[in-house]
């Protein structure tokens, strides 16, 4: 259960001649993308994992690698090593429920009942004091749904992990909210 370092690290900085070029992302190829670091960091990993069979890899990431290329490279390495991405708010992603109803992500997630609560003491910062927070947490499995400009990438089966603050004071402007994807049930 003890963590034991890190397989992959890289150092990126954007290329200043590719500002400005977001609307162009859909023409390009994910090796061609700036995302597609993930992609190889992954791969890396998995390449550890498959020489370590009873040793559990997990490869952690924020929202920026939220991108469905990561979770179908699960489905198709053999051995690979399990995800936990925090997903990105904006990719209201379709997700197919237990149920098989084709629903999206976020507002799924709002009508899975509470598993519970968990309390987090938030640590203060320049401009906000610290504070107990009271958090909703949800979970369910559901399948992501490959996007529309994707075909020929598979859904995934994944688990969602959903913390929502309650009852957030007056004066907190932005709740606590977070979204978890997992390969791990």
């Amino acid at each position: 259960g003890t963590p034991l370092g890190l397989l992959d690290v890289q150092c990126w900085a954007r290329d200043k001649d590719e500002a400005g070029k977001r609307h162009q992302r859909h023409s390009k190829v994910i090796e061609e993308k700036e995302s597609f670091k993930w992609l190889q960091s992954y791969r890396n990993v998995c390449q550890v994992q498959a020489r370590c069979p009873r040793t559990q890899l997990i490869v952690m990431a924020d929202r920026e690698a939220d991108i469905h290329e990561l979770f179908s490279e699960h489905v198709l390495i053999r051995n690979s090593a399990q995800l936990l991405i925090r997903a990105e708010k904006s990719r209201n992603r379709n997700v197919t429920s237990a149920e098989e109803q084709i629903l999206q992500l976020w507002p799924f997630m709002e009508s899975v009942t509470p598993a519970g609560t968990v309390e987090l003491l938030v640590p203060p910062r320049p401009d906000r004091p610290s504070r107990l927070a009271i958090l909703e947490v949800r979970f369910a499995p559901v399948t992501l749904k490959a996007p529309r400009r994707k075909t020929k990438l598979p859904d995934v089966p994944v688990w969602l992990v959903h913390a929502k603050e309650i009852g957030a004071p007056p004066g907190v402007d932005e709740p606590l909210e977070w979204m978890l994807i997992s390969t791990l049930a």
